[in-house]
């Protein structure tokens, strides 16, 4: 990161706590949070909010933002947001996670403590990969999904955006997920799961909405 560039983290709830724990692992220094629920000065581990979206307005250009929003449709908007106050995304990996040279990490995203990206694999922007999550070769991860602890993404599987795997799911090689796809904690995807799908079980099956 430009030394000169202050660093803030957006989102003061748990989520964002985990994340500026990563960057004090790395040894970077942040200024405190950004959070548009909270009042300006409420105390968040050693560190304040410094205020709302609109903190950003005249500093934007001056600042890095590492995202702490678990929601991923709110992750993705106030990303936009970030950006367009002329900040910078910042990426956040955990000094234990696992990176393959050869994998790409979008601008946001956050990988956290032993999470594993292996050879090829392409994640999005805005992601998160949560604790110990395991993204396989030549994967790819659409913008803005969440990957939760303990969670798989066999080799070659695609991950759709803003989609959510569940505390300890998996999907298998060569599996597809659609966008904005929520699949339940524990869950096995073994065949195509279409866009907008809540799955769950093993093998993963769609809820079927009762009238």
């Amino acid at each position: 990161m430009n030394a000169e560039r202050k660093l803030y983290v957006y989102g003061a709830s748990g989520h964002g706590k985990v994340v500026a724990e990563i960057l004090r692992a790395l040894g970077l220094d942040f200024e405190g949070f950004i959070d548009d629920g909270l009042p300006v000065g409420t105390p968040v581990l050693d560190r304040t909010v410094m205020g709302p979206h609109q903190f950003l307005q005249s500093r934007g250009n001056t600042c890095a933002v590492a995202l702490g929003i678990g929601a991923n449709a709110t992750r993705e908007r106030l990303a936009a947001r970030v950006r367009d106050l002329g900040a910078t995304l910042f990426t956040a990996v955990h000094p234990s996670a696992i990176i393959s040279p050869s994998a790409r990490l979008g601008s946001g995203t956050v990988v956290m403590a032993g999470a594993v990206v292996n050879a090829e694999a392409i994640v999005g922007q805005g992601v998160i990969l949560n604790t110990r999550s395991v993204t396989e070769h030549e994967c790819r991860v659409g913008d803005f999904a969440h990957l939760c602890p303990g969670s798989t993404l066999g080799g070659q599987a695609q991950f759709g955006r803003r989609s959510q795997l569940g505390l300890n799911a998996s999907v298998i090689h060569l599996g597809v997920v659609g966008d904005d796809v929520t699949v339940g904690a524990g869950a096995c995807v073994v065949r195509p799961v279409d866009s907008g799908q809540t799955v769950v079980g093993v093998p993963a099956r769609p809820i079927v909405k009762r009238s």
